[in-house]
């Protein structure tokens, strides 16, 4: 099954295969079918979705979704992209779910709603400094599609919303990494 993939406003979605063992473990498998299922319902529901290539690695998942579950995603190879095209590619996203840390703050940074597959502690410590842990959900979660379908279907129903709540959530940020970097350069 081919997916749409045509309309803006898709859903994008990164698996990186980095540090796969610690990423998945050996429940792989059980992640595969848990966003099998996820990306059938999105498309049930009518959202385009699209996988955002940060390394040619991640597009393994690709592979195994097509191999394993007859679907095939149209694929944003970003590692193949300038600076600016990725960056469009992120901002004309409706949301950026994924399991790379880049592919959660990079479409924050520009505006874009995001949710975290988390496997990582810095995620968490991201969204919680946000104040908005609701945006990520563990690897590890059991029931991890229908979880990641019920946030991702809030945040889509109220895309205006979340979009305007973003710029607020990342003044903190900004005036942290400006402080740092006038640190850095009176000592340079």
């Amino acid at each position: 099954m081919s997916l749409p993939a045509d309309d803006a406003g898709a859903v994008l979605i990164n698996v990186a295969f980095d540090r796969r063992s610690r990423r998945f473990g050996a429940g792989y498998g059980d992640f595969l079918l848990h966003m099998a299922r996820y990306i059938e319902r999105l498309h049930r529901r009518g959202h385009a979705v699209r996988f955002a290539s940060h390394m040619p690695s991640d597009e393994k998942f690709l592979t195994d979704l097509e191999r394993e579950f007859a679907l095939k995603l149209e694929v944003e190879q970003l590692h193949s992209m300038d600076l600016e095209q990725g960056y469009q590619v992120y901002r004309d996203a409706a949301l950026v779910v994924g399991t790379r840390g880049h592919a959660t703050m990079i479409p924050f940074g520009l505006g874009t709603p995001v949710l975290s597959l988390m496997s990582h502690p810095k995620m968490r410590y991201f969204l919680e400094d946000i104040g908005r842990l609701e945006w990520g959900v563990e690897l590890s979660e059991p029931d991890l599609g229908d979880v990641v379908f019920e946030k991702s279907v809030t945040i889509l129903d109220a895309a205006a919303r979340v979009r305007q709540e973003i710029a607020p959530l990342q003044l903190p940020l900004l005036e942290a990494v400006s402080g740092a970097a006038a640190g850095f350069l009176a000592r340079v």
